[in-house]
């Protein structure tokens, strides 16, 4: 465990299961290799979970939350959160796809620009209509949550998804396309 305490401070877990703590202030903390849970505390933190399955919470602040490669779960806490997603092999379709697990609509944004060369066409609720274009839909489960889909060389298909839970009726406006 690295415990950040009071202050602007940037913590580096490296390769192992980590558990990096920011506490107080605005800090930088990266999990590095392996499976890893970050927790912002308070302050606008950055985290970076790197590879493995990771858990980022923000808690208090306005922060970014980048869960890298692997089965993320990612949870903002307070304040207006960016969770950040650059590339497809970030999150896959399926059972291993990332999930944010408080979006605020209105306050919090999904930032997808990374995952294709283009900027997506959002499409609501309705299918993909293979144009050769970036493409992003949503699936609102019958549980309540919303399935977010990308197609991001334009071809009918999903090439990645992220789970935002308890949350349905996103709009255009809850994404940096």
């Amino acid at each position: 465990m690295l415990n950040a305490n009071a202050g602007d401070d940037t913590i580096l877990g490296g390769a192992g299961n980590d558990l990096l703590v920011g506490q107080d202030g605005s800090d930088y903390l990266d999990g590095g290799a392996n499976d890893d849970v970050l927790d912002g505390g308070s302050g606008d933190d950055v985290l970076e979970g790197g590879s493995g399955n990771d858990i980022l919470r923000g808690r208090d602040g306005e922060d970014d939350l980048a869960g890298g490669l692997g089965l993320d779960l990612l949870t903002g806490g307070q304040g207006a959160d960016s969770f950040v997603f650059r590339a497809l092999s970030e999150t896959a379709a399926g059972a291993a796809r990332d999930q944010i697990l408080d979006f605020q609509q209105g306050l919090d944004l999904i930032i997808v620009a990374g995952l294709s060369p283009g900027v997506f066409e959002f499409r609501g609720t309705a299918g993909f209509a293979p144009s050769g274009n970036p493409e992003l839909r949503l699936f609102e489960t019958p549980t309540g949550s919303t399935i977010v889909q990308m197609d991001a060389d334009g071809n009918g298909t999903i090439d990645a998804e992220i789970r935002v839970a308890n949350v349905t009726g996103l709009t255009a406006e809850d994404f940096v396309l």
